[in-house]
């Protein structure tokens, strides 16, 4: 066998870490996001008092693969980019003050827009989108920032306010990574997310960052490292957009994934591979609502089999044929994921009954603690 697992997780040349953003890039999406938080706090508050003559402060929560740690370089930039979730949340009585749902929901909109065309012009950032459940911010070629508008019910909503009061720091500021278990139950219910043509749906951002933190807690990292792996081979495969949303591939990768041996990403990668086939021959169930089925359509399923069986037949080739050259075994997997996975000529093939008496050694540059703590 030839263990190809290094050159997927190294965070230094290796494919993990082409993936990864760069020091300057997160930088420039923190400086944004504080930019647009602030905008919008001092903004809402002001307009919707003028307006409205409600007093209100909204709360803002990320959300989305920078919280599950899933996020990756764009693939082919343009089109695809960085993105980033900024959930904005206001209480429920905002309905109730302004006579009809419907009627907050696009104050609601209207509201934010305004504001975001204005910091996108004083910044000089690229443009401005709206869609039909968020504001979207195009801060330049390679990074945007997703504004949701959700609504929680008041006493919920003073709640957490209270809750971050009592450790010495403002909501505002708070992201999903600052929120503590005692913090994620006090929203019990009816979390609704505004939605331009539907006014307002149920939607709870909060339920699938609690399940994504708790299956890579107790499956660990490997699992978060694979998922990334499918994210990145998405984005090659479908460079102009469509495909599985990062969602579908996620849930999918959970029910399929077992730790390999050894900690090899690469037979754990070529597992879920495998097994992807089957699997979605059944509908991919929001694991946390079990009554939501998570969107793909028939022509990206299609797809989907036939390139999972396709990088599955390489991959597993590239790791258990002897004939072919370590270089080949390399060029197998950039054919499905570009080039951004590394070329290596002096990777050892070690034939079946060595590897069965002799265990390839562990890749010591990402080993996981024998006692694995809290991922992150």
């Amino acid at each position: 066998m030839r263990n190809l697992s290094p050159l997927f997780s190294r965070n230094e040349q290796g494919f993990l870490g082409n993936l990864n953003l760069s020091d300057a890039q997160k930088a420039l999406i923190q400086e944004a996001k504080v930019k647009i938080r602030d905008h919008l706090r001092s903004g809402i508050t002001r307009i919707i008092k003028a307006e409205q003559n409600i007093d209100l402060s909204p709360r803002f929560l990320s959300q989305g693969s920078s919280v599950y740690k899933t996020r990756n370089q764009p693939c082919i930039n343009p089109p695809q980019q960085i993105d980033h979730d900024l959930g904005c949340y206001l209480p429920l009585s905002f309905h109730e003050e302004t006579g009809h749902p419907s009627i907050a929901a696009n104050i609601f909109f209207s509201v934010v827009d305004l504001l975001l065309e204005e910091i996108v012009q004083a910044e000089n950032w690229q443009g401005f989108k709206s869609k039909d459940t968020c504001s979207r911010v195009i801060v330049n070629e390679q990074i945007h920032i997703d504004i949701p508008l959700y609504s929680i019910p008041d006493k919920e909503f003073g709640l957490i306010k209270e809750s971050a009061a009592k450790k010495n720091f403002s909501m505002d500021s708070m992201s999903m990574e600052s929120i503590s278990e005692d913090e994620w139950e006090i929203i019990k219910n009816k979390v609704l997310l505004a939605h331009r043509e539907e006014d307002w749906i149920p939607s709870d951002p909060r339920k699938l960052n609690q399940y994504f933190k708790y299956i890579f807690e107790n499956k660990g990292e490997q699992l978060r490292r694979v998922c990334r792996y499918l994210k990145a081979w998405r984005d090659y495969k479908w460079q102009q957009g469509g495909g599985p949303s990062s969602i579908y591939l996620m849930i999918l990768a959970d029910s399929i994934f077992q730790s390999a041996i050894d900690r090899r990403d690469d037979l754990a990668l070529l597992n879920v591979l495998e097994n992807i086939p089957n699997r979605i021959t059944n509908p991919i169930k929001n694991p946390t609502d079990d009554s939501e089925t998570i969107r793909i359509n028939e022509d990206d399923k299609d797809s989907l089999r036939v390139y999972a069986i396709d990088f599955a037949r390489d991959l597993k080739k590239a790791i258990k044929e002897a004939d072919i050259s370590s270089r080949i075994s390399c060029e197998l997997i950039r054919k499905h994921v570009g080039t951004r996975f590394p070329i290596d000529d002096t990777l050892q093939f070690i034939p079946r009954e060595k590897v069965l008496s002799n265990p390839v050694e562990k890749d010591r540059s990402n080993r996981e603690p024998e006692n694995r703590g809290r991922a992150g």
